[in-house]
């Protein structure tokens, strides 16, 4: 349930029971202008001031967390899959494609990242694709124009190297 559909369940049971919203305001200590804003999914209200308003009006908060998926990333070698760049749990893997392995004619992507079976683990994001990210004042600009966490640099990969990368290697998430 996202925040505007959280509003319209609030007002939807306010208006049933007949309460007004300033008598709600003053009930539960919300302000009416952040009760408003609530109400219509302007607002972003804290589990704190959610309960107060769900218990005035005889309703429960059940919250569920979820592990994030995954994120897994295709890479590709001059538009052919090369292999599958993945982030689980703060942790980095990259393994070829068996099909791109098995052919003798197709080159490891990088120097560090040698043709094998086997996967590549890391700690960190591995250079080779750290190395594909903008920087300085380009990087700031992708940040803050497709809404990513300038520290985030497995979305700014997945969100930034899908065309036009210097040299034949591009990165899509899958």
């Amino acid at each position: 349930m996202n925040l505007i559909e959280i509003g319209q369940t609030i007002r939807n049971r306010r208006k049933f029971l007949s309460i007004m919203q300033k008598y709600l305001s003053e009930i539960t200590g919300i302000s009416l202008r952040s009760l408003i804003d609530i109400e219509t999914g302007k607002g972003n209200p804290t589990i704190k001031q959610l309960n107060k308003i769900l218990d005035a009006l005889g309703l429960t908060l059940k919250l569920t967390v979820e592990k994030m998926p995954d994120k897994k990333a295709g890479v590709y070698f001059n538009g052919a899959l090369a292999g599958y760049l993945s982030k689980l749990n703060d942790r980095y893997s990259f393994q070829y494609d068996n099909n791109y392995l098995a052919d003798p004619n197709n080159p490891s992507i990088c120097l560090t990242l040698p043709k094998r079976s086997e996967p590549y683990y890391s700690e960190i994001l591995f250079p080779f694709f750290y190395g594909l990210l903008a920087e300085g004042d380009n990087k700031e600009l992708q940040c803050r124009i497709l809404k990513i966490d300038e520290a985030d640099h497995f979305t700014r990969l997945l969100q930034t190297a899908g065309f036009d990368t210097i040299g034949g290697i591009t990165v899509r998430e899958i």
